[in-house]
């Protein structure tokens, strides 16, 4: 059970992260419009491709004597391909429409209005993933470090997980920014705001589901199913209440955003 619930958690990690080192610069860089977003964008890739899969890939290469058959395991756990096609969807949108953009004088033209809905639905996938999804892993990477297992694994994962928190402030931030700041997000959020939500239950349904899986086999002592969905469950509550979700505002260009109270 121990062995399951490890080996699946890292691969899903390691599958996560992927996606997060080539997403921010790949389809957030081509709307930075000053040179300081630009270069946080490609930090961000920097550390996720660089610094995190790196250390997932070293603890998996020290951990297993045929590395190579447990990362073929990723293609082949359904549970980890669905979890990063929803992760992947926005991304992949967005994408597309800054490639169109680009080739606008071909007689390839966005609609301004859809580009800012990509861009905004796009960054409330990157939160999602860093703010749920990842932190659910770490839970149960630092369980395990409670229980004595795998505690060289738990250190690095200790390391990336501040990494991690500093990514899902600065991705609230941006998100909470461009409402204030620009109209046409303001707007946007607006028209979206069920659709933004439903992102999250779809998400925090996922989570639950993937609790279910990772602890078919069995529990490690102090984290089970049903205490990892009600991990999920409360810190999707939060991380919904810090974008004003649940309760938005009524949020004017250039005045202080109102505040709002998760109630669990």
């Amino acid at each position: 059970a121990v062995k399951h619930i490890f080996t699946s958690n890292l691969l899903r990690q390691t599958a996560l992260d992927s996606i997060q080192g080539r997403a921010p610069f790949q389809v957030f860089g081509p709307v930075c419009s000053i040179p300081e977003l630009e270069a946080l964008t490609l930090t961000w890739s920097f550390f996720e491709t660089s610094i995190h899969s790196k250390s997932y890939s070293h603890i998996i290469r020290n951990v297993y004597g045929v590395p190579k058959e447990e990362f073929n395991k990723i293609h082949d756990t359904k549970e980890i391909i669905d979890m990063a096609s929803t992760v992947g969807y926005h991304y992949e949108y967005l994408h597309k429409l800054n490639c169109r953009k680009e080739l606008n004088n071909n007689g390839f033209a966005v609609d301004e209005m859809d580009h800012i809905k990509a861009i905004w639905m796009a960054l409330h996938a990157s939160y999602a993933l860093e703010a749920l999804r990842f932190m659910v892993s770490f839970a149960t990477s630092l369980a395990m470090v409670e229980n004595k297992i795998y505690i060289g694994n738990g250190n690095i994962i200790s390391l990336i997980l501040q990494d991690e928190l500093l990514h899902t402030e600065w991705t609230a931030w941006l998100i909470n920014q461009v409402v204030k700041e620009d109209p046409r997000f303001a707007e946007v959020a607006s028209e979206t705001h069920k659709e933004v939500y439903d992102l999250y239950m779809d998400v925090i349904r996922e989570e639950k589901e993937w609790a279910d899986y990772l602890f078919s086999k069995g529990v490690v002592i102090g984290l089970n199913a049903e205490i990892l969905k009600d991990f999920d469950f409360v810190t999707g509550g939060e991380s919904q209440d810090e974008l004003f979700i649940l309760n938005p505002p009524t949020v004017k260009v250039d005045e202080p955003e109102q505040q709002s109270k998760f109630e669990y």
